[in-house]
């Protein structure tokens, strides 16, 4: 569907085109022999050429090549003399036209390919600019255009400059208009074949997973779309995921305000944003934190097709990460990061250096527990965890030195004896468990194994008084509730970009397994029903 943006933009383009500069005379653009190099290490040796493709960019590229000759492009926006060799130009339905090797910073291409290029001779140009980061990036071709430009809308400025640029290198006003006229359709097919959410969005019902009364079953309901205010972002979920919290807040009548929707992990795409949200727009690929069970706000809640989501809870999902794997994210990282930077005490940073210690997960296998893992092991920690043992090896590959069975009655016995014959001390210890004998083995642990100064301990409930633990340890609790006025500087850690980059870096990996359960949200009750009987490593979710 055409927004009134676009349908102006078209309007605009012939007094846009009258009124643009001339664009500087040092800018030229020329081809360049063809010659073939043998493999990508002898790419051109510019501080402006980056690393191999990655295998996401490889798997999201399709099969239309089309090949090029060498060009060189000069600028006095900052692209001095910078060389390409050829490249693979290949077309993805949901990202338009790219190249499968990514320049430093990402300026001009998003990605590219070494290839044996063309060699017919073909006159074929790449018009690109440096000063406008991702604007417009266009293959001419004798009179065709295929627009690769995405993820960003034209400003006034940003058309005029490329007018300015066409009108200079090319076959004059007419045709500049041309351009543009090209340029803006084919975006708006593009954009609607990857995205139809990112332009004018036609509303879907809003089906929601009511809970209608206090300890009733969930029905299917429609409610209205809720509108995004201050810090708010609305999302159209693609997939929910389900945590233990959603059965017992059902289960033991622990919501207060009905109806009710619970659903706090999701993954989806921002339809609109409210004021003073910067660093989001709609189309954006996003999992969050959905405060509606917390807050009690309906609106904010996950089990339904729309939902309001704060800023401070949301991150970008990257394109190497799916829906499915991406939902299962959000409240396990967060809730592992408090209790590791507020619960353990330690220095929430990029990379630990010189630390004494190694960090205890019982039950490493769990949302909580895994996310700890992880985090910990990203930042340099040494990690220990327990689990049922057909984890062992999976946890290994998540950053766990060793893994111990939780269920073995000489357990405690064999994780002291260990720590202590590999002469590690324990810096903390989280239970992400928190419940029967856990307290009690961790307890254990403690009075067995050797401790570091400053040694912390930390569980998802609160601690029995009776639990005997070490002189000087007081058994800390780590809730995420209030977590944005409690611990807004480790929300803004997590998802404020390192989640993120660590997921498309792959220091962090999906994790719990995902286990998708049919039938929508209209399976959400059959969903919580097989929570609540036990999973193990794995996280129930649903597709909206």
């Amino acid at each position: 569907m055409i927004s009134l943006r676009d349908i102006g933009l078209l309007l605009l383009a012939a007094p846009i085109a009258m009124a643009a500069p001339k664009a500087p005379s040092e800018v030229t653009i020329k081809t360049l022999p063809f010659s073939k190099p043998e493999d990508t290490s002898k790419a051109p040796s510019t501080s402006a050429v980056a690393s191999p493709a990655s295998d996401a960019a490889q798997k999201a590229a399709c099969q239309l090549p089309l090949r090029f000759t060498n060009f060189a492009l000069y600028s006095d926006t900052g692209c001095k003399n910078v060389i390409f060799d050829p490249f693979m130009l290949t077309w993805d339905p949901c990202k338009g036209y790219q190249w499968t090797n990514a320049l430093a910073n990402g300026v001009i291409f998003q990605s590219m390919r070494w290839t044996g290029g063309n060699a017919d001779g073909d006159k074929k140009v790449l018009l690109a600019d440096q000063q406008y980061d991702k604007l417009f990036r266009a293959v001419l071709s004798y009179s065709y255009i295929f627009d690769v430009y995405y993820y960003t809308k034209p400003s006034l400025e940003q058309l005029r400059l490329y007018i300015a640029y066409s009108s200079n290198h090319f076959t004059g006003l007419a045709y500049s208009i041309l351009v543009l006229l090209a340029l803006s359709a084919f975006h708006l097919i593009s954009s609607y074949l990857c995205n139809p959410y990112s332009m004018s969005h036609t509303f879907e019902p809003n089906v929601a997973a009511v809970l209608p009364v206090k300890e009733g079953q969930l029905t299917i309901q429609q409610r209205p779309v809720p509108t995004p205010k201050e810090g708010e972002l609305l999302v159209r979920n693609a997939v929910v995921a389900a945590n233990p919290s959603d059965w017992k807040i059902q289960a033991l009548g622990l919501s207060t305000n009905f109806p009710a929707v619970l659903g706090s992990d999701l993954s989806g795409i921002v339809i609109s944003i409210g004021p003073g949200v910067t660093r989001f727009k709609p189309g954006d690929r996003v999992i969050g934190f959905a405060l509606g069970v917390i807050s009690e706000n309906i609106e904010k809640a996950a089990f339904q097709t729309y939902t309001l989501l704060d800023e401070v809870a949301t991150t970008h999902l990257p394109d190497n990460i799916s829906f499915e794997e991406g939902s299962v994210l959000p409240v396990g990282m967060l809730t592992a990061a408090i209790a590791l930077f507020d619960g353990l005490g330690l220095p929430m940073r990029e990379r630990i250096v010189d630390e004494d210690g190694a960090i205890l997960v019982w039950s490493g296998a769990s949302a909580v527990g895994v996310s700890a893992v992880q985090i910990a092991h990203a930042l340099g920690w040494t990690v220990y965890a327990t689990a049922s043992p057909k984890h062992d090896e999976w946890l290994k590959t998540l950053g766990a030195a060793e893994a111990w069975d939780y269920r073995d009655p000489q357990v405690t016995q064999k994780i002291a004896e260990a720590l202590k014959a590999s002469g590690t001390k324990i810096r903390g210890v989280i239970d992400a468990r928190a419940e029967g004998s856990s307290f009690d083995s961790v307890a254990e642990i403690l009075n067995a194994a050797d401790l570091t100064p400053g040694c912390k301990v930390t569980a998802l409930m609160p601690w029995p008084e009776e639990t005997s633990l070490p002189a000087g340890i007081e058994g800390h609790h780590t809730n995420c509730v209030g977590f944005t006025v409690n611990y807004p500087d480790i929300a803004t850690w997590v998802f404020g970009g390192w989640l993120s980059k660590a997921l498309k870096d792959g220091r962090i990996k999906p994790a719990p397994r995902v286990r998708v359960i049919e039938g929508g949200l209209e399976a959400t009750q059959e969903t919580l029903n097989l929570l609540r009987a036990g999973a193990s490593g794995e996280k129930f979710v649903l597709k909206v």
